[in-house]
């Protein structure tokens, strides 16, 4: 059994409202699992499939998002891969 260090505090608020790394969180679970999250509701969010492969793959995304179809690193677990991918989105995207 592993345990994450994650203090739910910082994950959920930043200074100025909720966290970065909590929106890209929501953005990855969304693209993984298909679903969007549309005030209270989760809503099914299908995939759009291409005849032609889209960048390697049969079915259109964002080009961010591609980290996440490649597998975890052997001593990673996918929540770890998905965690480091939320974290260098955060870095990414200039604070408001």
């Amino acid at each position: 059994m592993r345990l994450w260090d994650i203090r739910l505090v910082e994950l959920f608020l930043s200074e100025r409202g909720p966290s970065r790394v909590l929106a890209a969180l929501a953005d990855a679970a969304g693209f993984l699992w298909q679903l969007n999250v549309d005030g209270l509701q989760v809503k099914k969010r299908p995939r759009t499939p291409t005849l032609f492969p889209h960048h390697g793959q049969y079915f259109l995304y964002e080009p961010r998002f591609r980290p996440l179809l490649a597998p975890p690193l052997p001593a990673q677990s996918k929540l770890d891969q998905v965690w480091r991918w939320a974290e260098q989105q955060a870095a990414r995207e200039p604070s408001q």
